[in-house]
């Protein structure tokens, strides 16, 4: 049984566009850093692309190759952290978060959220979610809240996605979600691998936004991952293929890369029409560089329809989210866990 390593708050966020839904990595350690040189670039520029979005049903894609990460650090078992107390949900607004606050009981029984699945029954919700690909398990090497979550293990390129429905449509169009994550190896460039991109999670839709998933993943550029936000929307008038790559600095002021060995608490929101908004927050911190809004997005890379690229960044009508891990070529092995997946019509934050 592990405990979550206590470090401090990554602050990630992209400020430019680049490419389709990427991030940077540190190969073991658990701790945070940066790469040389900047920015990300187009993922239609890299062999083959990445592919279009399958609607619910997750991302069916192809584009840069994942390679594997360095293993987590090991630590003690969150269960044993003792306990916050506290009875009902803080306010999601109070700045970092201390990671510090991981351990004790799990918080989802109490939280009031339309969603928080924390795993404590041993076995995936089928009332909830739907499995798609490698099947995951759940164990308790790895928690942050609890004495269990979700474990993901990945191998040969494979991918593991689960998709719930049960949460949309939502009021104004608009939902939060959170997901605590720890992953023990990411891509590397190794066997000749300069490049991949990978998604966690997901949301699709109908309406005149239909056309491309609204992803947070990240990609591998100079050995590195870094997070983004993107899509891959080739339908005529669609923003085309791009991602946001986090520019947003970690403590020492440098654009900081995804770390290996430590929990993380990953935050978004995604507001649909009119808004056509999404954000995201690393532990607790707003990574602007990230955000998108309608005019203010990735670059405009079409493969497919000639008016593909040229429109505004219109957000679908949300009826479905997955989350998981999906690599989009290559044959290397991935592994993490998630814990106490939440969704809600407001933020969620980190301390509830």
């Amino acid at each position: 049984m592990i405990r979550p390593a206590l470090f401090s708050s990554l602050s990630v966020v992209f400020a430019t566009a680049a490419i389709a839904g990427c991030a940077s990595s540190n190969a073991g350690g658990g701790t945070g850093g940066h790469p040389g040189g900047s920015g990300g670039i187009a993922d239609a520029a890299q062999p083959g692309g990445d592919g279009g979005s399958g609607g619910s049903g997750g991302a069916n894609a192809s584009g840069g190759a994942p390679g594997t990460g360095g293993g987590g650090n090991a630590m003690t078992d969150a269960a044993d952290a003792p306990s916050t107390g506290e009875s009902g949900p803080a306010p999601a607004d109070g700045g970092p978060w201390d990671p510090a606050s991981l351990g004790g009981a799990s918080k989802c029984a109490q939280s009031g959220f339309q969603l928080c699945d924390d795993f404590e029954s041993g076995a995936v919700d089928k009332a909830t979610w739907t499995v798609d690909g490698t099947a995951p398990v759940i164990d308790d090497m790895h928690v942050a809240r609890g004495s269990k979550a979700l474990h993901i293990t990945v191998p040969n390129g494979a991918s593991t996605r689960l998709h719930e429905t049960k949460t949309f449509r939502e009021t104004d169009d608009t939902y939060f979600g959170r997901i605590f994550v720890y992953f023990k190896t990411l891509p590397t460039p190794t066997g000749g691998l300069g490049y991949s991109h990978w998604t966690l999670l997901a949301a699709s839709g109908d309406g005149p936004g239909a056309g491309g998933e609204i992803r947070f993943g990240a990609q591998m550029m100079g050995g590195v991952n870094r997070f983004g936000t993107g899509t891959d929307n080739q339908s005529a008038g669609g923003t085309g293929d791009w991602t946001n790559i986090d520019q947003d600095p970690a403590p020492d002021g440098k654009p900081a890369y995804v770390p290996t060995g430590v929990w993380l608490c990953l935050e978004w929101m995604h507001a649909g029409p009119p808004a056509n908004e999404t954000k995201i927050w690393i532990d607790g911190v707003e990574h602007t560089s990230m955000a998108t809004t309608e005019t203010m997005h990735g670059t405009k890379l079409s493969r497919a329809v000639p008016t593909a690229g040229m429109g505004n960044f219109i957000l679908p009508n949300f009826t479905a989210l997955w989350v998981g891990w999906q690599a989009y070529s290559g044959k290397q092995d991935y592994e993490l866990w998630m814990d106490e997946i939440a969704v809600n019509h407001t933020r969620i934050g980190c301390e509830n």
